[in-house]
C-alpha cells in the first residue's frame, strides 16, 4: 500500500474514547486539525508526546477551540469485552499519558482506513478543514522536524 500524501484527500473516521463512546472525525471542519498516532509501547512515541504537547498547547492559547481539532489515536488494538479486567484498567492507562492538550481514541477500523497509509508511530498528520493533508512528519521527532511543525500548523491556522 502507498504511503499518504501531501495533498491527498482523507476520508471520516469514526473515533472511540476510553468509555466505548463514539466521535466522528469528519471533513469539512471549521479549520484545521492535528492528527497524532502513538502506539503505547514506542519508545519514540514516550519522547514525542510532550513535544507534541508543547505544540498544541503553544497554538490552542488564544484560538477558538472549534477552529483547531486535535486527536490522538493510540494504534494499537483496544482489549476484546471478555479481556481481563486489569488488561482493560491498563489500555484505559494508556488514554491519560499521551498528554493534556491531545485527546486520544482509537479507531475500529483503523487497518481498513487512510491511517494504514501512515505507517508509523509516532506520526503527525496535519489536515486542512476539508480533510487534505497540509504535513505528515513520521518516527524521532527531531528539533528541527518540530519546528517545521510548529510552522506548518501556524500556517495552517492563519489560513483558516
Amino acid at each position: 500500500m502507498p504511503s499518504l500524501q501531501i495533498g491527498e484527500q482523507v476520508a471520516a473516521l469514526r473515533l472511540v474514547r476510553p468509555d466505548r463512546s463514539e466521535m466522528p472525525l469528519a471533513f469539512p471542519h471549521e479549520g484545521p486539525t492535528m492528527l497524532f498516532m502513538l502506539g503505547r509501547h514506542c519508545g519514540y512515541c514516550e519522547q514525542a508526546v510532550p513535544i507534541y504537547d508543547d505544540i498544541v498547547r503553544e497554538h490552542v492559547a488564544g484560538v477558538a477551540p472549534a477552529k483547531l481539532r486535535v486527536v490522538g489515536v493510540i494504534a494499537d488494538a483496544p482489549p476484546s469485552e471478555d479481556a481481563s479486567d486489569a488488561g482493560k484498567a491498563a489500555w484505559t492507562d494508556a488514554f491519560s499519558k499521551p498528554a493534556m492538550f491531545i485527546p486520544s481514541f482509537t479507531v475500529p477500523d483503523g487497518p481498513k482506513t487512510w491511517l494504514l497509509k501512515v505507517n508509523a508511530t509516532p506520526a503527525a498528520v496535519l489536515l486542512d478543514k476539508e480533510g487534505k493533508v497540509l504535513g505528515l512528519w513520521r518516527g524521532e521527532l527531531t528539533k528541527e522536524r518540530g519546528d517545521e511543525m510548529r510552522a506548518a500548523l501556524t500556517e495552517a491556522l492563519a489560513a483558516h
